[in-house]
């Protein structure tokens, strides 16, 4: 039982004992029935006075449990009077702008405001009156505002969203009761992606422009060729602007894909050997180029050797493996172990095969000591097929 159950009970217990103790008189004004009347009255106004104070203790509890929740809500609240005066803070909003209650209280709600946002507080405080009158009679949701930012203690800021309704103080006036949801999470979050997209479109621009850049080199070179009449030194030239010709595709690669960190090699190697049977259709026979290369991505730095190994493997087997116009086949394939995360770049075909006894790695070619060198860049292993024809096959792993 309550105390407060016990207590009416009690009080039950005594007006019982006066009336068996005291029956009422039979005469009209008797003095023993105005003491019994005013004993009763009496016990009346007890019950009463128990019944107001236990009300008074659930009241002040009730109380207590609103202003705990008001006070440890996870968002700030503020109620601002008729004349834009703070009159009530939690300690949400005092975390918030790093300020006691008292530097809060009392003070006009707009001071804490971004002077840039001042007008927009404004404009969506009439927004909140002309609702209100509109429908006083109807309860109205929270109108939301746009962000807008308060001045914190240490004079920065801090991006909120304002909830707002507007209800009446104890004297009747329209008070404007303010939830404060801070926006700080949100607002990082967006300007980190603001950043990211800039500093992609940055890479691409970068990616752009060097790829142009090689490309002039890439004519510079050829028209320095053109002006040479000693063959070996033309095609000398030719190899490099074929070279660069090689990275400037990467470039033009990643700048045409939203993936700036990683290159499909399968689109990048089709291609450079698209390219590359273009550039010697003219002295080559009837040689088909096969591809095999599955969808891989590759880090830019790995797709760039690749692709110096690739230009430099089938550019010696159009030019090298096919003597007198005969015709073959030079195959290109890549394999994707997912499980040990190894891949295999091989080149091969059915021409004449390596002169017989050489060194590939001792030759004095620099495309072969091109690919000796760029295969330990890619920490793999490169090697020689036991014929017929020729078979470069470079495993590495990704990273």
């Amino acid at each position: 039982m309550t105390p407060k159950a016990k207590s009416a009970a009690s009080l039950r217990k005594r007006a019982e004992a006066i009336l068996k103790k005291q029956p009422a008189p039979a005469v009209p004004g008797d003095p023993q029935q105005l003491l019994h009347d005013l004993r009763v009255h009496q016990i009346e106004l007890e019950t009463q006075n128990e019944e107001l104070r236990w009300t008074q203790v659930a009241l002040t509890a009730a109380q207590e449990r609103y202003f705990d929740l008001y006070d440890l809500a996870p968002v700030g609240y503020f109620t601002v009077n008729k004349n834009g005066i703070i009159t009530e803070v939690n300690l949400a909003a005092c975390t918030l702008l790093g300020m006691t209650k008292p530097l809060l209280l009392k003070h006009p709600f707009a001071h804490f405001i971004c002077a840039e946002d001042t007008d927009s507080f404004h404009q969506y405080r009439q927004q909140l009156l002309e609702r209100h009158a509109a429908s006083a009679r109807e309860a109205q949701p929270p109108l939301a505002s746009g962000d807008l930012r308060l001045k914190k203690a240490d004079g920065a800021f801090v991006w909120v969203q304002l909830h707002g309704a507007i209800t009446k103080d104890t004297a009747g006036e329209p008070s404007f009761c303010i939830v404060v949801a801070d926006l700080t999470v949100r607002k990082q979050a967006e300007q980190a992606q603001i950043s990211l997209t800039e500093k992609e479109v940055l890479l691409k621009e970068i990616h752009h422009r060097v790829k142009n850049n090689l490309q002039i080199i890439c004519s510079l070179v050829s028209l320095q060729a053109d002006t040479l009449t000693d063959d070996h030194c033309r095609t000398q030239l030719a190899e490099v602007r074929d070279r660069i010709r090689a990275m400037a595709f990467v470039h033009e690669a990643l700048y045409q894909t939203d993936n700036l960190a990683k290159l499909d090699f399968a689109d990048y190697a089709n291609r450079l050997v698209h390219y590359l049977s273009e550039i010697h259709r003219g002295t080559i026979g009837a040689v088909e180029l096969k591809l095999a290369i599955p969808s891989v991505l590759l880090p830019v730095d790995q797709a760039v050797n690749c692709g110096l190994i690739l230009n430099e493997l089938a550019t010696n087997a159009l030019k090298y493996a096919f003597p007198d116009n005969r015709p073959g086949t030079v195959t290109v394939a890549m394999e994707h172990n997912s499980a040990t995360g190894t891949i295999c770049l091989r080149v091969q075909d059915d021409g004449i095969g390596l002169p017989a006894g050489l060194d590939w790695q001792q030759t004095k070619s620099l495309g072969l000591r091109l690919v000796h060198m760029l295969g330990g860049q890619l920490h793999g292993t490169v090697e020689v097929g036991p014929g017929p024809g020729t078979e470069f096959r470079i495993s590495f792993k990704l990273p």
